[in-house]
């Protein structure tokens, strides 16, 4: 009897999936919600039915996985006076750097000192077999040889991970130049910090825009050295960052279970409409999410191995990350909350206070060495450091209209409907109150989310008081803007939330394949699961490539100024009839920043901005052919120039849509006008 019925329980695990996905279909596109939630319901029922039959939570996820504790005696790589003499040495050479570091600026003295006492931190703190370094590297290799190294066929895993990659690649990069369109104010501000680094200013923090960590700058400065510097190579720099984001995703599902729901995860990041958002939008934001991820996945390894190595492999992460995008701030707090888990509720047979306090000094010196350069800063400028999230949080900038405990309840409530409901309203990195996953990966959500608390509440597993622990500090950063509430939920400032939202919805996918194969046997459980699976992952990924490529785009590109059709103009004149330094954008009030025609031209120096017509007139007694770009409602600075230049040229530039026309006024340098280019 019981043979008969446990295939029953594959086929509901499958109806559960459905109805979830059919659920978030309604809730999505607004179309009878209470019916959407009903469905939900009934999936978040039979998902737990069949996934948890008998009882069993069947495959054990973290940290009860495949890879057991690591028990295997640790020594301190140096010893003695050595060790002694490497800590004191990072300790004067951390202190040189300190003084070193002034005034913002990364010398040839503080980053040789910065660098060498981090070094010697790290090697007095490293503990290795007591075999010491090359005896277990060499029967690693041994057994690598042994076991696979002389196996012909390919690694599946491999394979798949190879194929996610490459569909990685294609949803980052493709049309990279064209999406987003146009290049914004926050652009401007970027393209003038990389500029300074490629002009030799190598600053610290970038007081430039209240404020911004040097990653993105460095990394971009570096790529424009290969590709030239314009408003596609900021974008491509961070795109890159997020393609690779998929292999740090990877481990970090492979560490909560195996390589399967590794796999998933990956995937899950590839395609997603947000992280493709935080990764092309040309800013800094992807960095949150790609350091969260590594931290995470390093932090979970570390608290199940006990490894003092993959604690130190915690703290530089940890300390790299906060040079990537403000919210990652909270990650520190977040790795002080995991401790007190691992304290309070996860402590396994033999555990050792004493170790684990060891350890955490390990993880926290290392960081704060990689962090020694903006502690410097913090130090000289904290105010500047801290000026955006002091606005965000407290009445610096603005009074707090009511209870900043009731705003902050609020906000959460309206952060965690961010999912399945109402998104960020901001066009810049959204599409305005969508929900920020497609429908079938915001039903899986809810499925992963219910599987959360059932590990919690039935079962009180740890992992899921880690993982409730890192959606709520993750998105803290969206949530505590207690004095602008209207900008949460930020789908920028919570995107360290990413990563750990999208294992929630990569683990319902993963135990229903498993519960399917396993009840249903003889090849059978395979077939449903990889061609129903697939079907998801398809349908889940066109969503994804539609609501970016498509929705997104066309709603930027409503929002946005059309900079780039006037840098197109202006490099048409520069072409034929004059030099771009003869043509000019006469500004109007909240009309288009002429920083991003510089940005898109691409020519950081030109800056022909004109906000008076007083400041043509030294232009009437040079006589050199002049464009003059302005607004249709500039009625004024069209008379002027049609006044100066009767023999002149007046065209409308017709925009994909009439507010984004701009009018263009050929001057010519003789009295007979000459044909304006495209005419």
């Amino acid at each position: 009897m019981r043979a008969r019925i446990r295939p029953v329980w594959g086929l509901v695990a499958l109806a559960s999936v459905w109805l979830a996905v059919s659920g978030q279909q309604r809730l999505s596109v607004r179309n009878f919600p209470a019916d959407g939630v009903l469905l939900l319901g009934a999936a978040v029922v039979l998902f737990l039915l069949a996934v948890v039959w008998k009882g069993r939570e069947n495959p054990p996820l973290w940290p009860n996985n495949s890879a057991p504790r690591d028990n295997s005696p640790q020594v301190n790589l140096t010893r003695g006076r050595l060790r002694r003499a490497l800590f004191g040495l990072a300790v004067v050479l951390a202190a040189v750097a300190f003084a070193s570091l002034a005034k913002n600026r990364f010398t040839v003295r503080g980053v040789v000192c910065w660098v060498v006492a981090t070094v010697a931190w790290i090697l007095a703190m490293v503990q290795v077999s007591p075999q010491g370094i090359v005896q277990p590297v060499l029967s690693r290799v041994r057994s690598f040889i042994r076991e696979r190294g002389v196996q012909k066929r390919v690694d599946w895993v491999a394979l798949c991970f190879v194929g996610i990659l490459a569909l990685s690649f294609f949803f980052h990069l493709y049309r990279v130049s064209e999406v987003p369109a146009e290049p914004q104010s926050d652009h401007v501000e970027a393209s003038e910090d990389v500029r300074s680094i490629l002009k030799g200013q190598y600053m610290i923090y970038f007081p430039r825009n209240t404020g911004r960590e040097g990653t993105q700058f460095y990394l971009t400065a570096l790529l424009s050295r290969l590709f030239g510097y314009g408003f596609t190579t900021l974008k491509l720099t961070m795109a890159l960052v997020g393609m690779l984001n998929i292999i740090p995703m990877y481990f970090l599902g492979k560490e909560l279970a195996d390589r399967k729901l590794g796999l998933l995860a990956a995937f899950a990041i590839a395609v997603s409409y947000w992280h493709l958002i935080v990764s092309r939008i040309g800013w800094r934001i992807v960095l949150m999410p790609f350091w969260t991820t590594t931290v995470l996945w390093l932090l979970l390894r570390a608290l199940r191995t006990g490894r003092r190595n993959d604690y130190i492999w915690t703290g530089l992460a940890l300390g790299a990350g906060l040079y990537g995008y403000m919210s990652f701030r909270i990650m520190p707090f977040l790795v002080i909350v995991f401790f007190g888990i691992k304290l309070l509720f996860d402590r396994e047979p033999g555990f050792s206070l004493r170790r684990l306090l060891g350890n955490l000094g390990a993880l926290a010196g290392t960081a704060a060495l990689v962090y020694l350069p903006l502690i410097r800063y913090q130090y000289d400028e904290p105010r500047m450091y801290w000026y955006r999230v002091l606005t965000r949080t407290t009445d610096l900038e603005r009074p707090v209209g009511q209870s900043s405990l009731t705003v902050f309840v609020d906000n959460v409530r309206r952060a965690l409907l961010m999912f399945n409901w109402t998104g960020d309203a901001a066009w810049t990195a959204s599409v305005p109150t969508r929900p920020i996953l497609d429908y079938v990966s915001g039903g899986l959500f809810v499925l992963g989310a219910a599987y959360l608390l059932y590990l919690l509440v039935a079962k009180r597993r740890p992992l899921a008081l880690y993982w409730l622990a890192a959606v709520f500090m993750t998105l803290l950063p969206s949530t505590m803007s207690v004095a602008f509430p209207i900008e949460n939920p930020s789908n920028i400032r919570a995107s360290g939330v990413i990563p750990v939202m999208l294992v929630l919805v990569a683990l319902p996918l993963y135990l229903v394949g498993r519960q399917v194969v396993r009840v249903l046997r003889g090849g059978l459980g395979w077939a449903l699961v990889l061609t129903l699976g697939g079907l998801l992952l398809y349908r889940s990924a066109m969503l994804n490539f539609h609501l970016f490529y498509v929705d997104y785009d066309e709603q930027y590109r409503r929002a946005a100024w059309n900079a780039t059709d006037m840098a197109r103009v202006m490099n048409g004149f520069a072409d034929t009839l004059g030099s771009i330094y003869d043509a000019y954008c006469i500004g109007t009030a909240y009309w288009v920043d002429h920083r991003a025609i510089a940005l898109s031209i691409p020519n950081m120096e030109w800056n022909n901005l004109i906000m008076d017509m007083r400041e043509a007139e030294p232009h009437l007694l040079e006589p050199r052919n002049r464009l003059y770009i302005y607004n249709p409602s500039n009625t004024a600075a069209e008379r002027w120039l049609l006044t100066h230049y009767p023999n002149g040229q007046l065209l409308r530039y017709q925009a994909f849509q009439a507010d984004k026309d701009f009018m263009v006024f050929y001057a010519p340098a003789q009295q007979s006008p000459a044909p304006l280019a495209g005419q």
